[in-house]
Formats: C-alpha cells, sequence, structure tokens
C-alpha cells in the first residue's frame, strides 16, 4: 500500500520564480526537500527502508550479529539535495554568514515544512523517527543520510558546537529521549527572515524592539561614522546621554548610516529570569547576525553593579558578558553597543574595545532653528526665540509639542495656534514625574498680587533678567571649562510670612512655567548616601523641566559644615557638598529660602548668584498691602482707616490672616468694620505670645 498526500510543494519552476529573489530561493529549496521526503514516504511504506530503520529501534545485539553498519547500509548513499542557491538571496545570505553544508540547510529547511504549510504534519505523524508530528534529528538523518558512513560523517552538523544548534538556527524540544530523538523546529524568526520579514519572537518583545530612525534629528557625526567604519578592531560602540537627550534615535540614525539596524535590548529585563536569560540572549545575538543589525543593550540605570535579589548566586550576569565576548569575537562586522546615561559609574564589558560617544540636548540655538523650520510657511508674530530658551525640549518633544499646539487651537475653534498654544503645550512636555519628592504648582499670581520694596522688585528683575539671558551668555562663553558656572541661583531668606514663597511663585508666573517646590521630608533620609541620591533624583528631572526649582526652609538640608569627627558630620558635609556642585550645574533657575541665613554653610553666599533679604514691610508698605487684600466682593467700612491699621507691625501673611478671620466674621453682617479686623488682630497676634491694644 503506497501513502499519498496532497501537501507536495513539487510546484513548477514557472510558478516560484514569480515571486522575489528571496521568496524564490526559499520556495526552490523546499521544494527540492519536499521531493526526497515524498519519495521516502513512499519507498517506506513500501518497506525498502526497514533494515535501516531497524538500526534506530534496535538496542540489544550479540556479538555473533552483523554490525550496524554492515549488510545494505554499508554505503555511502547520500539523498541530500545538491541546492544551487542564489548568493543574492536571503537563505544564500544565511548559507554563507553560517558556512552551511548541503545536510544543514536540508535539516533547516525540513524544520520549516510545519510551520510553512501545516497539512505536512499529517505526513510526519505517518512517518518513523517522527515525534509529536515533527521531524526529529534522526529521521533527517535517515531522510537525507541513508548510507551509515556517510551519516556517521556529517554527524558533527548536528553537534551543539555546531552551527546549527550552537546559533540557535533551529530548536530542540527537551523530552527523555537521546538528541538524535527529540524533534526540532526551525526557529520562527530564521523563518520570517527568509520569508522577507523583520520579526522578532513573541518571547523577546518584551525585552527587545526594533528602533525607528528619524531625519535631521540626533545625527552622529562624521567622525563616529568614518571610526566606526574603518576600525575592524572596534568591538563596543558606548553611548552616554544626558537625561533628555535623544539617546534611542542617535543610535538608530547610527545604525542607519552603517546601513543596518538598531535592536535595542533592555538589560534589566534581560537578567529578571535568570533561568532564561542565557537562552534569550543567545537568539538575539544570532538575530543581531543574522539580520547584520545592531545590537544595542540598554542599561538604563547600575545595573550591572546592583546586587540584583534575581541573580542570587551571581552566575547569570558573567555568563551573559561570556556570550557577549564570544560574539564579538566571531568576526561580527557590527560592533555591539551600549546606551547608558551620562551619570552612570559603569563601564560595561570592559574587555571590549570600544568608542565612547557622549550626547546631549540640543542648544538653544539649535533648539531655535529646529523649532523654526517646523513653524516655516505660518505667519509668526511671537518670539520664537524665547520659547525655546525658556523650554528645553529634544527634538522630538519639540515636533510632538507643535502638534499638540495645533490641537489645543483646534479646541478652542481657533484657525492657527497662538502663542499661548505653543506655550503650553511646549510647559507640558517639558513637565516631568518627581513622584513624592516634589510638589508642582501652575502659578495663579503675578506682580499685582504682591507688595514689596522698590529695592527688592529691582533685585527680582535682575533675576528674571539673568535667567532670560542666560542662554546668551553662555553663548558668549560662561559655560565654558573658564567659566563653569552656568546656573541662576537665589537664597531669599527673611523672616517667616515675610513673602518668600509668594515671590518665587511670581517668579514663575512672569516666566512662564510651573514652580516645583521639593518636599524636604522625603529627600531626607537617615540612610547613608540615599538623601544624596534623592538630590541626584530632583535634579536629573529639573534640568528636563521648564519649572523654577524651589527649596522651603532650606537650612533644614543645606546646613553649616563643621569639623569632620565622625561618619555622621562627614555624611553631613557631604550632603552640602553635593548640593553646591549641583547648585552651579543646573541649567534653570534654583530658590532657596530660610529664615536664618546664619544657618547656611558660608560657602552658599560666593556660589548663589543673588541674595535677597526679606524684611518686615514698613508702614507704608503695610498701608498698600491693608488697601489690596480685600477682593471685590468684600465690603468694607467706608470709615476705615487703613494707615491706622497699618502701624500694626505685621508681616504680608499676617495681614491676609486677619482679612480672612474678619471676613468670616462679618459674614452675618452688612460689612466688615474695625470691630471685627481688630478681633482679627488679637487672635493673630496672640498665636505668637503677642498683645494688641
Amino acid at each position: 500500500m503506497f501513502f499519498s498526500l496532497d501537501v507536495t510543494m513539487n510546484l513548477p519552476e514557472e510558478i516560484y520564480t514569480t515571486y522575489d529573489e528571496d521568496i524564490t530561493a526559499f520556495l526552490a529549496a523546499i521544494n527540492q526537500v519536499d521531493k526526497v521526503l515524498q519519495l521516502f514516504s513512499t519507498q517506506n511504506y513500501s518497506g525498502q527502508y526497514q533494515e535501516r530503520l531497524t538500526s534506530w529501534y534496535s538496542h540489544n545485539h550479540s556479538p555473533d550479529d552483523t554490525p550496524l553498519w554492515g549488510g545494505q547500509s554499508m554505503d555511502w548513499n547520500n539523498s541530500t539535495p545538491e541546492f544551487d542557491i542564489d548568493c543574492g538571496s536571503r537563505l544564500g545570505k544565511l548559507v554563507n554568514e553560517y558556512d552551511l553544508t548541503d545536510f544543514e540547510v536540508a535539516v533547516l529547511i525540513l524544520g520549516c515544512l510545519n510551520t510553512f504549510e501545516p497539512h505536512y504534519r499529517t505526513l510526519f505523524e505517518k512517518l518513523p523517527l517522527q515525534e509529536r508530528k515533527m521531524p526529529t534529528l534522526a529521521l533527517a538523518q535517515v531522510l537525507f543520510l541513508p548510507g551509515v558512513f556517510i551519516r556517521h560523517a556529517q554527524q558533527t552538523s548536528l553537534r551543539p558546537d555546531a552551527p546549527l544548534i550552537k546559533y540557535g538556527l533551529i530548536e530542540l524540544h527537551p523530552s527523555n529521549a537521546p538528541q538524535e530523538m527529540q524533534s526540532y523546529t526551525t526557529s520562527e524568526y530564521v523563518i520570517r527572515w527568509l520569508l522577507g520579514e523583520c520579526y522578532l519572537p513573541d518571547k523577546l518583545q518584551f525585552i527587545a524592539r526594533w528602533l525607528t530612525p528619524s531625519a535631521n534629528e540626533s545625527v552622529p557625526g562624521d567622525e563616529v561614522i568614518s571610526c566606526c567604519r574603518s576600525q575592524d578592531d572596534l568591538q563596543m560602540i558606548e553611548v552616554r546621554y544626558e537625561e533628555g537627550a535623544e539617546g534611542e534615535i542617535y543610535v538608530a540614525n547610527l545604525a542607519q548610516c552603517l546601513k543596518s539596524k538598531a535592536l535595542l535590548v533592555s538589560w534589566q529585563q534581560l537578567i529578571s529570569d535568570r533561568r532564561s536569560a542565557t537562552d534569550r540572549l543567545k537568539q538575539l545575538m544570532c538575530i543581531a547576525r543574522l539580520y547584520q543589525c545592531l545590537i544595542v543593550f540598554s542599561l538604563d540605570k547600575d545595573v550591572m553593579t546592583s546586587n540584583d535579589e534575581s541573580d542570587n548566586d551571581g552566575w547569570v550576569q558573567p555568563r551573559l558578558e561570556q556570550q557577549i565576548y564570544a560574539f564579538r569575537t566571531e568576526n561580527d562586522p557590527l560592533p555591539v553597543c551600549c546606551l547608558l546615561p551620562a551619570s552612570s559609574q559603569e563601564m560595561p564589558f570592559p574587555k571590549l574595545t570600544r568608542l565612547q560617544v557622549s550626547i546631549s540636548l540640543p542648544t538653544a540655538s539649535e533648539r531655535h532653528a529646529y523649532l523654526t523650520s517646523l513653524l516655516s510657511g505660518r505667519e509668526i508674530d511671537w518670539d520664537v526665540e524665547k520659547l525655546t530658551q525658556r523650554v528645553a525640549l529634544s527634538y522630538e518633544k519639540m515636533r510632538n509639542a507643535v502638534s499638540e499646539a495645533e490641537a489645543l487651537s483646534m479646541l478652542q475653534g481657533k484657525n492657527t495656534p497662538a502663542e499661548d498654544d505653543f506655550r503650553q503645550a511646549f510647559a507640558n512636555r517639558a513637565r516631568q514625574n518627581f513622584g513624592t519628592l516634589a510638589m508642582r504648582f501652575t502659578p495663579v499670581r503675578g506682580w499685582e498680587n504682591i507688595i514689596v520694596s522698590e529695592d527688592i522688585r529691582e533685585q527680582l528683575n535682575d533675576v528674571l533678567s539673568a535667567v532670560r539671558g542666560q542662554n546668551t551668555i553662555i553663548a558668549k562663553g560662561f559655560g565654558s571649562p573658564k567659566g563653569r558656572a552656568i546656573g541662576v541661583s537665589a537664597l531669599f531668606y527673611g523672616d517667616s510670612g515675610t513673602g518668600k514663597t509668594l515671590v518665587a511663585e511670581v517668579l514663575a508666573a512672569e516666566l512662564g512655567v510651573d514652580l516645583i517646590r521639593v518636599d524636604l521630608s522625603t529627600v531626607m533620609n537617615k540612610y547613608i548616601g540615599e538623601t544624596e541620591k534623592n538630590l541626584a533624583r530632583i535634579f536629573d528631572l529639573a534640568a528636563q523641566d521648564a519649572g523654577v526649582l524651589f527649596f522651603d526652609e532650606a537650612d533644614a538640608l543645606f546646613g553649616k559644615r563643621t569639623e569632620t569627627k565622625d561618619a555622621k558630620d562627614r555624611h553631613a558635609n557631604v550632603q552640602v557638598a553635593y548640593l553646591l556642585q549641583r547648585l552651579e550645574q543646573h541649567p534653570g533657575l534654583v530658590i532657596l529660602a530660610t529664615n536664618h541665613r546664619s544657618h547656611l554653610d558660608d560657602a552658599f553666599t560666593r556660589r548663589f548668584t543673588f541674595m535677597i533679604q526679606f524684611s518686615y514691610p514698613d508702614a507704608g508698605l503695610r498701608e498698600m498691602m491693608w488697601r489690596q487684600v480685600w477682593p471685590e466682593g468684600c465690603k468694607l467700612d467706608p470709615n476705615l482707616d487703613f494707615s491706622l491699621l497699618a502701624k500694626v507691625p505685621l508681616t504680608g501673611a499676617n495681614i491676609r490672616n486677619v482679612a480672612f478671620l474678619a471676613s468670616c466674621m462679618a459674614a452675618n453682617t452688612s460689612f466688615i468694620s474695625l470691630h471685627h479686623i481688630e478681633k482679627s488682630i488679637k487672635r493673630e497676634l496672640s498665636k505668637y505670645g503677642r498683645g494688641f491694644s
């Protein structure tokens, strides 16, 4: 009885040659393997292979028996197709890259059949030496190497160190049977690649993804590209990026310049499951080699030096690193790449020779030029440069902000976005999540809501001028090593209630940004080094944010450095020193407020750009405050003497509290009288142990 199945791929040549070059070569190879498989299926059911199959099942032999390699098997019969593969096709590139023999190609194609045409499962089910309706390595040998001698000669192709298994081109399905009796399939990514797709297996998509290049954004310099192309011994490209810089776009563009693609791999996700980490990395590197792509390891934090709980025995990471070293010594044309923050102290894969590249956010002039190009063709009647100086966004975020400004204008029924729309969209894009470390406030009070002396107002205007002209000054050389200090910082000191916090809000309002108020209760930590980590996190986020960074009651955190007598003193001094360093480097405005200037370290005096004292208002200022504090809805006794009320020494905060309490007392009367106000003053002063008569 002969077995026949309508799954044959015995296609006429004119059919499969109508596809593109890659599909043509793949279908032609399948057609050749299919012919051998169909012939074997037919002859197997006629009993022609019975003796040869017996050797795979029989394990009990006596010394008098004919050797297994004797009889009909003692020959060099070879049924392996002689493939004529176009070197320019994907299959041809695969064969050349891994130096595959015809037998290895046949094994690879045989493992594709179930995926390529599921009906082959019915055929395999009827064949010997199959496992779970899939071919085994034993079946592949009997199918393509019927002679025992030739079979033994080709067995090296199926060893773990041979290309098919070593590089994951085929996947064995583990069982209790010997390796040759284990079923196998060709790796799915290999099949998809042969079909012309750019594919990542599902189990790898949560740790790796393809990066998309973006024209004219974070483009590598010619010298970097030239170095990557010309240095044969270059094994790694180490890309360090500032917070907010487009590191991923940079490496994607770099790969494109090298006529390749970039595959980003999260090292943290890779090592999260130590049992499968080595297998995943093996498959990722095989994909990188097959696609000739730039494999990029993302080290978004110090994951290589941290004590990872998932690696209790400490063996996973060294083994992964060893895999990468082996990958780079096998003459791969492209180096590996590491993407990590500029602040990282790690030196990944120290055995590899490297090119280190640093990327930063675009400068103010670059941002201005890019935004101008995005707005070309529009009628612009506002200062574009002012916006790009105030808000430092990456190219991608600027492009998104422009689209969001257009959406905001459409929402309001406008034909074209106005300056306010762009300002809001850019501010939204710049906002960072500080979590519990700081609170964000959108300013609602401006100059009209504060009353200060002319001297203080003049100093505040100087602060605003310094912030607005900061980029211009840096461009003249103050950002160079000669003039390192680039930040604008201000210390507000004076008694409680004199308006320090209110003025900080007004400055943020004038700059058109948010006020970011640091919560010291969450920043300070008794454990050594944790406070510095919190400060670093705040300053790193604030560097990307357009907001004004405000430390209230800063003397609690930034006290005087002391003579080092113990570890506690040393730790406190380190905190102060770290803050001084970050204060000078911060690109935006930082305001520190304290009630006691004497409590601050003396080193702060020279580090601050501005120091403004807030003192109790004089009688003239207090009278202005009394007149302005009342909302429009409040009705006052027309005979109130504000100059008389101004004689009471109160701060602006005191006056506001009195006004609010008096309004509550007079809620059921026709107007607020002097009686209500005097009673409220008594209550306010009693909080401080002071009397009023």
